[in-house]
């Protein structure tokens, strides 16, 4: 929470929700009526993906640990129900949401099978949970590995394992419904970790490293100045491709994982 609180001022500089993910998380949670709908949105920071729920039909509520971030959020949209809370704690009430998302933030939570046992108590039988995040086992062939090592390293140690997501999701009395794996693509809109897959030139913008959490907490001065060094270098000289042709993605950057209240 202390991290969010403090980079929630400049968070939105390059951050914004990507048109592709929001189609992908609604088209998942496979509402029947979006006039009736009313979805919850969990860890949602400064509400970009919240409010572009919103502005395709839905109800939607945005919930989050970080008042800084919600102030932005507030400012933003003004007619969306904002509450200020912890997923893992929280007590709302029970059957409440058709469906519930959670973008790029399960990292974060302390205990995953109470905070998705809250969700499951606050979702109408049914009601599906989609969350779109990345594994560690994808993050191991993020070209990110061969510039920013010790960060990459603390990132994936942050990262739950995709099966511990899943396990945690069937304790908490989901029925996993499946995952679909997602591909960076040169024209994604947010700029998350990995959203210089194919623009590396990216991440010398300090913008863009200010709304990435691994590089605004989880990296050294040093480590950054070489990386970044290396990086120019290749980019300029030509060899950042042979530096970084031993990563693919094969499991893909990152998966929408979908689980349902029964």
């Amino acid at each position: 929470m202390v991290l969010y609180n403090r980079i929630g001022s400049t968070y939105d500089v390059s951050r914004k929700a990507d048109a592709e993910i929001v189609n992908r998380l609604l088209y998942l949670l496979q509402m029947n009526s979006k006039e009736q709908a009313s979805i919850l949105d969990i860890a949602c920071g400064t509400g970009n993906y919240t409010i572009s729920i919103k502005d395709k039909g839905y109800s939607v509520s945005g919930l989050d640990i970080s008042e800084t971030m919600l102030d932005q959020a507030k400012r933003k949209s003004a007619d969306i129900e904002w509450i200020h809370d912890d997923i893992r704690s929280c007590n709302l009430p029970e059957s409440r949401f058709d469906g519930a998302t959670c973008v790029l933030s399960v990292h974060h939570f302390e205990n995953l099978v109470e905070s998705f046992s809250n969700v499951y108590k606050t979702l109408k039988p049914g009601a599906r949970f989609v969350i779109f995040t990345s594994g560690s086992e994808q993050m191991q062939q993020y070209w990110l590995n061969a510039y920013f090592p010790e960060m990459m390293k603390a990132s994936m140690a942050k990262m739950p394992l995709i099966r511990e997501v899943t396990k945690a999701l069937k304790k908490a009395g989901f029925t996993f419904q499946g995952s679909e794996s997602f591909l960076v693509q040169p024209s994604l809109e947010d700029a998350f970790l990995y959203v210089g897959k194919e623009n590396p030139e990216m991440y010398l913008d300090p913008d863009v490293r200010k709304g990435i959490s691994s590089f605004s907490s989880l990296i050294t001065d040093e480590e950054l100045e070489k990386g970044l060094d290396l990086l120019k270098k290749d980019i300029e000289e030509g060899t950042f491709a042979e530096r970084t042709a031993s990563f693919d993605s094969r499991k893909g950057d990152y998966l929408f994982m979908v689980a349902k209240k029964s």
